[in-house]
């Protein structure tokens, strides 16, 4: 079998890994220190905050900007039911905006439809390596007053015009093992507010300041050493990878003819997160899913369940009809094409995928 993902730890990760079980306490929160200040050098931003997940990462900077009980975030229904989650986590209610046909990311123009006196947030979902339209974004949020925050959990390293993800609003990042920087588990919070940084951190420790006084509402999202450790020894090799993923992308798309392939936009950098395809009828795509599994290709049937069709999603905002995410969620699946696939391997995947 072609792995969807590539193999977890190299030999140098394995042993960053049990480092940390070495160390004085000093030293493993020096660990976290050194990822958050690398974090934040990789997206041009003043502050990182490590936490326990991508969720919580969500979760955390939606707290932080004071979103509570009944306050409307503006979203896509395209995306990891976590970004929801965390939403309603809060109290909030998403009201979703349907999606570009050929890069699935949120329509600017359909969200200033959507803002009303309640809405409070933009959240936008950089897809499978890719930024959203951040200018017009940005210029509708400082236009309105409103917060916009970056799902950026597939997007580590990704450019708009220059600008990284996580850079424009507050960013949201994953280190779980699917995203590019990876490790076991955990996530950052990127920001240019020295306030929200702090209240990010108070938030991740039970709301316990740097004095250990108790000042607000917090949970324990606080990342491991050995998380941090894994993301720091990632984090070094991510230009070489994002190159090793671009040119794999480059490969596929250019032997690939049996299905969509996906675009890359002027004026953005790509990190191939993921190398998602599409095919014109559902039956088509859980038929092709199928075949490669049985010729040796993995595949990640992705959002294939929007999620306004989840029923405590529905419970909130009711029944919503967003035609171009529910055509795009049955029609998409991702093929492998992370750093470590060899020529031979490329090779088969083509022709596993121009056999459909």
């Amino acid at each position: 079998m072609i792995r969807f993902y590539p193999p977890t730890f190299t030999l140098e990760e394995q042993r960053a890994l049990l480092k940390p079980c070495e160390e004085t306490v000093a030293l493993r929160d020096s660990r976290i220190e050194n990822l958050e200040e690398s974090f934040a050098d990789l997206c041009g931003v003043k502050h990182a905050v490590a936490v326990s997940s991508g969720t919580a990462a969500l979760q955390v900077a939606l707290i932080a900007h004071n979103i509570m009980d009944g306050d409307e975030v503006i979203t896509p229904s395209f995306t990891s039911i976590a970004t929801i989650n965390a939403i309603l986590s809060v109290g909030a209610h998403p009201v979703f905006v349907d999606i570009n046909e050929n890069t699935y990311h949120i329509r600017p123009d359909l969200i200033k439809k959507c803002i009303s006196s309640r809405t409070r947030v933009i959240l936008t979902v950089h897809l499978f390596g890719q930024m959203c339209e951040m200018d017009v974004i940005q210029d509708i949020a400082d236009r309105q007053g409103l917060t916009l925050i970056e799902d950026a959990c597939q997007a580590s390293g990704a450019k708009y015009y220059g600008k990284m993800a996580g850079s424009v609003g507050t960013g949201a990042f994953s280190l779980s093992p699917e995203s590019i920087v990876n490790s076991i588990g955990g996530g950052v919070i990127t920001t240019n507010d020295e306030d929200v940084a702090k209240r990010c951190k108070i938030i991740r420790n039970q709301g316990l300041d740097s004095s250990g006084k108790l000042v607000m509402l917090g949970l324990d999202f606080r990342v491991k050493e050995h998380q941090a450790a894994i993301a720091s020894e990632k984090l070094g090799k991510l230009n070489d990878n994002i190159e090793r993923r671009r040119a794999n992308a480059r490969f596929l798309s250019s032997n690939i003819k049996s299905v969509i392939i996906p675009v890359e936009v002027e004026g953005r950098l790509h990190t191939w997160n993921y190398y998602t395809v599409r095919v014109t009828t559902p039956l088509d795509r859980n038929a092709a899913v199928r075949k490669l599994h049985d010729a040796g290709v993995t595949t990640d049937m992705v959002y294939w369940k929007p999620a306004h069709y989840f029923s405590h999603v529905q419970n909130i905002v009711g029944e919503i009809y967003l035609p171009v995410t529910e055509k795009i969620a049955r029609q998409v699946f991702s093929l492998p094409v992370h750093e470590n696939l060899s020529t031979e391997e490329l090779e088969r995947i083509v022709t596993e995928v121009n056999k459909l």
